[in-house]
């Protein structure tokens, strides 16, 4: 929000759980144009962007919820550092947080892009980040090199 003119009509609509907003209203107090919910409202209207940052892979059931994000209507939907590729979906256990062990979903590209174009929006940008995933601990077939950045309009 900084690099952002207050001038400019822009509001931010987070959705993160209890303890990240409890830090994140501390860093933006004062801020009026950033507002936080726990979990996602039903409806919204006059969306520009729904923007996704490492985080559909942490959704079991990311197909329903990529429906709902559709629901929205908003123009365009951009998902950043995505763990998708052209490799059969599935989960594997993330462990590398302290104390925590959560499911961390590897997700076929076509699947997501069917999901949304049977949502009305179609592909517009596919880009890779330049930051390798070592996972030679998984079959061949299994693997993606990148996280892959989407970005989607509707139509």
């Amino acid at each position: 929000t900084k690099s952002v003119e207050k001038s400019i009509n822009l509001n931010y609509l987070i959705v993160e759980n209890e303890s990240v907003i409890l830090k994140a209203k501390d860093i933006f107090q004062g801020d009026d144009r950033i507002h936080f919910l726990e979990t996602l409202p039903d409806e919204l209207t006059h969306v520009e962007i729904v923007y996704l940052n490492s985080s559909l892979q942490y959704i079991e059931n990311y197909k329903s919820f990529l429906n709902r994000l559709c629901k929205y209507n908003s123009k365009y939907i951009l998902f950043m550092r995505l763990s998708a590729g052209n490799i059969p979906t599935y989960a594997t256990l993330q462990l590398n947080m302290k104390g925590m062990q959560m499911a961390y979903w590897f997700i076929n590209i076509r699947e997501i892009i069917d999901i949304m174009d049977k949502n009305n929006y179609h592909l517009i940008f596919n880009g890779v980040l330049k930051q390798e995933y070592n996972q030679d601990n998984f079959p061949k077939e299994y693997r993606i090199k990148h996280t892959c950045n989407l970005l989607f309009k509707l139509n």
